[in-house]
């Protein structure tokens, strides 16, 4: 949409911040002053306070004329994010920016489809019987004869090492529990109460089902920090419908 807007016109250079014009003064006002040019100080001064309040100006103004340009064809309000559109009642608006409610985060009563699934499949399974132990440490122990599925995924793809037991997993079947600590390349889940599940079976780490909220409040996080974690050796499969 933004194809014909100038790119000098939507890019902005980062200006000197306010808060650096104290320190500035008062360099220049000691350099002047072991000079003996307290003159001279004064003018650079006020230079100094008129270029910086023009360029603050200037960059302002910018900003406006770029907005304007590219949502000149438009007279609707712009809601700015996920949650400001999805709290809204109206249906007409020209321009909408979603991000977190994209991926299943939820920022209001209303739910979105997430457009993003974080999936594997089960590589692995062994039966083990009661008091044995699952993970680094042993954390897990089993309670019952239990069925432990090894799935190829850990925190160098980006699942969180936070995650406790019990972190729910999706699977056509229901909702399996994470169950020992996280590996680097690995997790393990307890479907014991899923005799459907075999080798090869897919695994929904987030998504419709968990959502990506459910996932976080098990490792004491937040879903955004999540969804930005996921490593470049995970590959990416891209849909179209």
């Amino acid at each position: 949409m933004c194809a014909n807007v100038p790119e000098r016109e939507i890019v902005f250079p980062d200006v000197l911040g306010a808060e650096c014009v104290p320190l500035l003064l008062l360099l220049l006002r000691r350099a002047c002053a072991r000079l003996g040019l307290a003159w001279l100080g004064l003018a650079w001064l006020g230079l100094a306070r008129l270029q910086l309040s023009n360029l603050a100006q200037s960059c302002a103004t910018r900003k406006k004329r770029a907005w304007a340009t590219v949502t000149q064809d438009t007279n609707e309000p712009i809601p700015s994010t996920s949650a400001v559109r999805l709290g809204r009642a109206a249906d007409n608006d020209t321009w909408v920016r979603l991000g977190y409610a994209l991926y299943g985060g939820s920022v209001s009563e209303k739910t979105l489809k997430p457009v993003m699934t974080f999936g594997s499949q089960i590589a692995s399974i062994r039966c083990i019987e009661p008091g044995e132990t699952v993970g680094y440490s042993g954390r897990w122990v089993a309670k019952r004869a239990s069925r432990i599925a090894t799935i190829p995924v850990g925190y160098a793809d980006g699942y969180p090492r936070s995650a406790r037991d019990g972190t729910p997993i999706g699977s056509s079947f229901g909702l399996v529990p994470l169950a020992g600590k996280v590996s680097m390349d690995m997790i393990t889940a307890d479907i014991t109460d899923q005799p459907q599940l075999n080798v090869g079976s897919p695994v929904t780490l987030w998504g419709a089902t968990p959502c990506i909220d459910q996932v976080a409040r098990h490792c004491d996080t937040i879903g955004y920090e999540l969804l930005t974690r996921i490593t470049q050796r995970v590959p990416k499969l891209f849909y179209r419908t």
